[in-house]
């Protein structure tokens, strides 16, 4: 697995890995510290995986909203495209910096009618066991957590093991760790998506950046901005864990994923 093939997307709570098949390769929550729920960076075959992509296998590129933490990976495939926005909720409420233990995938047609392949299918930490999973009407619960891990969705739950089916329009998932949502799920996917862009936008305005490299200055700053965990201002070694300079080198990365998925320029 490539660094430039992952994209870095958090809140300050917690962070997430994203590669550009449309898989969450490497997430813990609730925190940076905690045992991994999707973790196929370390182990393609027994981790704790998310796909959201394309049912044929095909390989999105990665673009970031400008002057945001949002992450769009965008699909073509024989029957039409999609792209799937990947973001953590972060933005000011009642004069505090609000910032759930949620992950939010909306997914959307963009041409055709694209076939798409969703699979949830999280692991119990460094165990690796199996969560149980508990159908609601419009959810699946995880049992097994220390804290109830819940994805909510919009999309018809039998669809949610891997098997194809054609997107026809804006459809929205949300992982959520802890207190379940109250609200009505697509209202508020799309206004915690505003929020947060207001957010980091408004955060890159405050920033002194240097006329030269401005926009790639600017990229490395909101990278390096998810490594700090809120609660103690502590700043995390990196994202990238494990992932080897080179076959065999003996070194890993351990800088953020800065240099991965670029900003979107139009």
């Amino acid at each position: 697995m490539r660094l430039e093939d992952l994209g870095l997307i958090g809140n300050c709570q917690y962070s997430a890995l994203i590669h550009n098949s449309g898989e969450v390769v490497w997430c813990c929550l609730p925190r940076f510290d905690s045992e991994p729920v999707f973790s196929t960076l370390l182990d393609s075959k027994d981790g704790g995986r998310y796909r959201i992509g394309p049912a044929g296998g095909e390989i999105g590129v990665q673009r970031y909203r400008p002057n945001t933490n949002i992450l769009e990976t965008t699909f073509q495939t024989p029957t039409g495209s999609f792209k799937v926005i990947d973001f953590a909720p972060r933005f000011l409420h009642y004069d505090r910096a609000f910032r759930p233990t949620q992950l939010i995938r909306i997914v959307e047609p963009l041409e055709g009618a694209p076939r798409i392949a969703v699979v949830c299918e999280p692991k119990l930490g460094w165990s690796k066991e199996r969560p149980r999973p508990m159908q609601g009407s419009h959810h699946i619960r995880f049992e097994g957590f220390a804290s109830q891990l819940r994805l909510t969705t919009d999309i018809p739950l039998s669809y949610l093991g891997g098997q194809p089916f054609t997107l026809t329009g804006r459809q929205h998932l949300v992982l959520t760790w802890g207190a379940p949502l109250e609200e009505p799920l697509a209202p508020l996917c799309e206004r915690f998506l505003n929020e947060t862009s207001r957010y980091w936008e408004r955060w890159v305005k405050q920033c002194d950046i240097p006329p030269l490299f401005q926009q790639e200055v600017i990229r490395s700053a909101l990278a390096l901005k998810l490594h700090c965990f809120e609660d103690t201002g502590a700043i995390i070694a990196s994202m990238t864990t494990s992932i080897p300079e080179s076959p065999a080198s003996g070194r890993t990365w351990d800088i953020a994923t800065a240099g991965c998925a670029t900003p979107i320029t139009s």
